[in-house]
Formats: C-alpha cells, sequence, structure tokens
C-alpha cells in the first residue's frame, strides 16, 4: 500500500475580457459550494479573481467523488501500462522511467522507493498506486502536487520497512518513546539507489 498526500497553491491570470462571464462563474461556483464561504467569495476575488475561481472549482471538485486514476490519466497521455509479467527487466526499467516522468507531468513524485527493485516498484504502481480513485486537477485550479509515499499506509509492513530502511535516529528514538512494547528493527543501507535520483516537486 501506499499513501498519498496533496497540497496547492493558486496564482494564475486571466484575460481581462473575460472578466465578466468569470465574476459570475465564481458566483455560481460560491453558491454550489456545501462549505460556507460564500461571504468571503467577494472580498476575495476582487484582489484575484483568477486564483478565486480556480479555487472554488478545487474546492467543489473536492466535494465530489473522484472519477479518475492516475493509470487513467497516463493512457490519456499516451503511455502505455503493460502487465508487469509481459516485461522483460530491462523493459520494465525502461517503463518505470517512463512512468515516473508521466506522473511528473501530472504533478505526482513517489518518495521512500529504494526497498523496492524496478521490477516490484512497477508492480506495485500497476496493481495498486496508480488505479486508486484520483481526482483530475487542471492547471487553472493553479499549482498543486500529489506525493505518493511507498511506505507511508500506516501499515506494521510499512512501519517496519520505515524504520529498517529510512529512519534517522531522531525518529526510531521517537517511535519507540511512543511504542515501547514496539518492534524496532535494525538499521539496514536500502537495497536500491534510486530516491535521490527521482524528480522532485517544487514545493
Amino acid at each position: 500500500m501506499s499513501f498519498t498526500q496533496r497540497s496547492r497553491l493558486s496564482h494564475l491570470t486571466a484575460p481581462s475580457s473575460e472578466r465578466q462571464n468569470q465574476e459570475l462563474r465564481v458566483t455560481d461556483y460560491s453558491k454550489q459550494l456545501r462549505l460556507p464561504l460564500s461571504e468571503h467569495v467577494a472580498d476575495y476575488s476582487q484582489r484575484d479573481l483568477d486564483a478565486t475561481e480556480g479555487f472554488l472549482r478545487y474546492l467543489l471538485m473536492l466535494e465530489s467523488e473522484p472519477s479518475s486514476s492516475l493509470a487513467k490519466q497516463l493512457i490519456r497521455d499516451g503511455i502505455e501500462l503493460p502487465e508487469p509479467e509481459s516485461l522483460d527487466d530491462s523493459a520494465v526499467s525502461q517503463k518505470l522511467d517512463e512512468v515516473i516522468q508521466g506522473l511528473v507531468k501530472l504533478h505526482t513524485y513517489l518518495i521512500h522507493t529504494d526497498h523496492l527493485s524496478d521490477r516490484e516498484l512497477y508492480e506495485h504502481l500497476w496493481w495498486e498506486a496508480l488505479n486508486e480513485p484520483e481526482y483530475e486537477f487542471d492547471d487553472g485550479m493553479g499549482q498543486y502536487q500529489t506525493t505518493i509515499d511507498l511506505v507511508g499506509d500506516g501499515s506494521e509492513s510499512s512501519t517496519e520497512i520505515y524504520h529498517r530502511y529510512y529512519a534517522d535516529e531522531l525518529d526510531r528514538d521517537w517511535w519507540l518513546s511512543e511504542n515501547p512494547d514496539g518492534y524496532l528493527p535494525d538499521m539496514e543501507p536500502a537495497p536500491y539507489d534510486r530516491d535521490r535520483h527521482l524528480p522532485r516537486p517544487a514545493f
């Protein structure tokens, strides 16, 4: 299992010719929201109408159920996702690199992957992470990013892997103080060296 974290910023500029239509859209979006934000929207839109519209569309999307997945978005962008079993080791590595670059275009980044081989990582993405329900963002919503943490799901096995390969002494000491009866594995070098070469998010 993996854990996904998401963050965003907004700062886009719309053509002045659309100002009136944009104001109408912002009013409509604010009325659709279940969150009680309407009284604040008018104030904020006077300062940055573009950011307001993008943020409201972002909130409206989050109030609905996700209808896409990263796999669907990668395929839409022209990246084929063959079954892992159909690829030899060399082809798996090439496909994994293509997928990682495709995810970057979707503002999605991987962390804590050094305990997995290329095949194991591709299999995890193919069977799990890429097929989880996901929202489909667009650039009109501003800057955003998604982080897929390969040991961030909170499971016992992920916690053990994190403490074995990724945690520092402070992390381990804190965890042991919170879980005095918990199992803390010995620290070991990760078997693979991928994380430091992976694309990094801008913020």
